[in-house]
């Protein structure tokens, strides 16, 4: 058998690599580039899906903001922006939802306008306050109101309408359920028997508390991851990020929510960088000052729990939240270290 040349066996490997790759091509799905889709009908998706979602079993149809690669569509850059300037539904959970996920068409921020991104931040949906029971006027001490019916419990806070509205079940006004927990039977004469009522009328209480608190954090879940996402990819130049961010803490103290502890974390962490920007100006810096100054008042009471003496008369257990004075110490140092002054 003749012997083969160099420059023949370089052909025969080039020959074999090629085909390999030919046949490893043939086996790869074609990629098909995303297609245009009008804005309505994004927002309407989305929209029906969230919707569908909270009323089937009270959580959200998506844990990522990943519509756009789900659905292979795209949008114009300024579309997304206009969008995100407005508000996209009176919920502030659907809301938050809605903008989640119009963020994974990967907007460009920097490109809108000083204008378009005030009304961006103006138009972040609020996280729904927590939860707050109110003993309904009339109730005695004794534990019966003044009908001699019961005594009535309801929720209410500044937006808890809003988990009325995902929820069509639940009674106007009332964030959860029907308000006639029980009745106290005081006309009994055995302080056993009205001990005993008392406690299960707490017990409904306090489960349905719990309850209506645990639908609120999941109904603020969308307005929280959108509000996080937002704020990485808004401009850093100027101080416009750190004071969104000081607004996001102040937003969700202001709703008793857990999450503001993060929330200044985060911000303080950021500010080690933020606050040097050379580009803020000394106004600018003066009024992060004074936003930082009243995060650091506020205080925010949280019910934890309802109780009772051994008379009937009601009373909470609250916690109160407010920032620790050394995480506002903390970014009030960043900011004034950097003031020039």
């Amino acid at each position: 058998m003749r012997n083969l040349t160099p420059g023949v066996i370089v052909a025969l490997l080039l020959t074999a690599v090629l085909l390999t790759t030919a046949l490893h091509a043939a086996d790869e799905p074609v990629v098909e580039p995303p297609k245009p889709a009008p804005l309505s009908v994004v927002i309407s998706q989305l929209r029906k899906e969230a919707i569908a979602a909270w009323h089937r079993d009270r959580t959200w149809p998506r844990a990522e903001s990943n519509f756009a690669p789900d659905q292979n569509w795209s949008l114009e850059n300024d579309q997304v922006i206009t969008a995100l300037s407005r508000k996209l539904d009176a919920n502030p959970a659907v809301d938050g939802y809605i903008k989640w996920q119009l963020l994974s068409f990967a907007p460009d921020i920097s490109a809108a306008s000083t204008d378009q991104v005030n009304r961006i931040v103006a138009q972040m949906p609020k996280p729904i306050d927590q939860p707050q029971p109110t003993v309904a006027a009339g109730s005695s001490a004794n534990g019966r109101n003044n009908n001699g019916t019961g005594v009535s419990f309801s929720f209410f806070g500044r937006q808890g309408n809003y988990v009325r509205d995902l929820d069509p079940v639940v009674g106007d006004g009332v964030v959860m359920y029907d308000p006639k927990v029980g009745t106290v039977n005081s006309g009994s004469t055995n302080d056993a028997e009205t001990r005993a009522s008392i406690e299960r009328v707490l017990a409904i209480v306090n489960d349905k508390l719990a309850e209506a608190r645990q639908t609120v954090d999941t109904a603020n879940q969308p307005v929280h991851a959108y509000r996080e996402a937002l704020l990485a990819r808004l401009p850093t130049d100027g101080g416009i990020r750190l004071a969104v961010m000081l607004k996001d803490v102040r937003d969700r103290l202001a709703a008793g929510d857990a999450s503001y502890r993060e929330a200044l974390d985060r911000t303080a962490e950021a500010s080690k960088t933020l606050a040097a920007d050379p580009s803020i100006t000394p106004r600018v810096r003066r009024t992060l000052v004074q936003w930082t100054q009243a995060v650091g008042k506020m205080r925010t009471s949280v019910v934890d729990a309802v109780k009772a003496d051994r008379r009937g008369v009601f009373s909470y257990e609250r916690t109160t939240l407010a920032p620790r004075p050394e995480d506002v110490q903390f970014l009030l140092s960043q900011l004034n270290e950097h003031s020039g002054g």
